[in-house]
């Protein structure tokens, strides 16, 4: 435990507060603000994102582990790594106005921390640097202690918001751990948290790098490396992250806060056997894998924006992608991850039509071929294949060619050849005997389009 324990977080809490209390007592409007704006972000933005807020917040301030637990009506999240800072206590308690306003940190305390205001009407953060709590009672208290506040009061039922006000307290983390958030969890909510808790997807740990282990209830989820996969929740999974920085046009439509985020991220992350063969998922998804990415968010934080970021962030995640699906099992479902024809939004076909791009330049088809350089063969035989593969070097293997891999292929440009094109090619081509009588062995008995074969 820091031996500046005591004092130092209390003052910070007390100092915060009390220039709050200051602010709404001159101006009942900014009482009414910031409670409506805690309101739009837990009931609204934040309403369902409680467990992975908690989980970006704990990543944010890792390496390190977070441990999930609900006894009763109290969800503990308790995690290692840097302990609650003067800064991060004021951004706790200021909506919009995160300590972490440069970097790559992947959520923004002060904003996903509203999530707990969804289900909670008291919350503790004690950490080893002290401890705050926040209480909408206390709040209640204080705001009623205020005359010029007691209309506003009145017209929204005595509802206060939790977390402006930081009241200084002596809790502890648990030992072993640097933080740990308390969610006194309403009556009314605690299903909600259960079902949560029960439902929480693992792959937290592949989009969220700064958390190395989950543990909920009985069940403890890690990254095990293995080979070119890491191992999560036994699936196997390939993973490809990148980074960079923002240009700083990118960032001028962009609010004042948001453009200090200066770098991009993302993370793809295919679900493989062991052969490196991708494997179906149950997700609605145009492309078979996982993404997390530092796109821009609107003001509801559940909806991307549209604007040049999207699309740059986006450009980078198809290039990371098509980078990715070279190491994958040389077979024809590489193709799978062809954006389909119809986009399930403005944000996926965005995407796709970056992927696109990005794959007709990529080696990702059957031997590192390139889709310029690639010819897929109708109705051909893997027999029939090898045979022609010294006349025309480009041909795809036949699984590759299949009727059913027709429309990704033609999406890429790749050029098709038919039996009747075939023949063209045959006809003036100088083999010995042997040599045609084997490709006569092999070809389909299609009349119509082999009438011109050369005997």
């Amino acid at each position: 435990m820091s031996p500046t324990r005591p004092g130092g977080l209390t003052d910070v809490a007390a100092a915060h507060r009390a220039a709050v209390l200051d602010a709404w007592a001159a101006s009942p409007a900014r009482f009414r603000e910031d409670a409506n704006a805690e309101d739009d972000l837990a009931l609204g933005g934040y309403r369902d994102r409680l467990l992975v807020e908690l989980a970006q917040n704990a990543a944010d301030v890792g390496p390190g582990r977070l441990r999930l637990s609900f006894a009763g009506n109290m969800l503990e999240a308790a995690n290692t790594g840097a302990p609650l800072t003067a800064g991060g206590l004021v951004a706790l308690a200021t909506l919009r106005a995160s300590s972490k306003r440069t970097g790559r940190t992947v959520g923004r305390f002060g904003v996903g921390f509203a999530a707990v205001a969804a289900v909670a009407d008291e919350v503790v953060v004690a950490s080893t640097s002290g401890s705050v709590r926040f209480s909408r009672e206390l709040t209640l208290d204080a705001v009623r202690a205020l005359p010029s506040l007691s209309e506003e009061l009145t017209a929204r039922g005595g509802r206060v918001p939790l977390l402006r006000l930081p009241f200084g307290c002596d809790e502890l983390p648990p030992e072993g751990f640097d933080t740990a958030i308390r969610v006194t969890v309403r009556a009314d909510a605690v299903a909600a948290v259960q079902a949560m808790l029960d439902g929480l997807d693992p792959l937290l740990l592949l989009v969220l790098p700064g958390l190395e282990q989950i543990e909920v209830a009985d069940r403890t989820f890690a990254v095990v490396a293995e080979g070119e996969d890491v191992l999560l929740a036994g699936q196997r999974w390939r993973v490809a992250r990148a980074a960079g920085d923002v240009a700083p046009a990118l960032l001028a439509d962009r609010p004042v806060e948001d453009r200090t985020a200066d770098r991009w991220d993302v993370v793809w992350a295919v679900p493989v056997d062991a052969d490196g063969e991708p494997t179906p998922t149950d997700d609605p998804l145009s492309v078979p894998a996982v993404l997390a990415a530092s796109l821009p968010l609107g003001p509801d934080r559940r909806r991307v924006q549209e604007g040049p970021l999207r699309g740059e962030i986006l450009r980078h995640a198809a290039v990371v992608l098509a980078g990715l699906l070279p190491t994958l099992a040389d077979s024809p479902t590489r193709l799978s991850f062809l954006p389909p024809p119809f986009a399930r939004g403005e944000v996926d076909a965005e995407l796709g039509a970056h992927l696109l791009t990005a794959l007709r330049d990529a080696p990702f088809l059957a031997g590192g071929r390139r889709a310029r350089d690639a010819i897929a063969l109708e109705a051909a035989s893997e027999a029939l294949v090898a045979h022609l593969a010294d006349l025309l070097p480009g041909l795809l293997p036949a699984a590759w060619s299949a009727h059913r891999w027709a429309a990704p292929l033609r999406a890429l440009e790749v050029r098709r050849l038919d039996l009747a094109g075939l023949t063209e090619i045959l006809a003036g081509i100088d083999r010995p005997p042997s040599w045609w009588r084997a490709l006569y062995d092999l070809l389909p008995p299609d009349r119509d389009q082999l009438g011109s074969l050369p005997v």
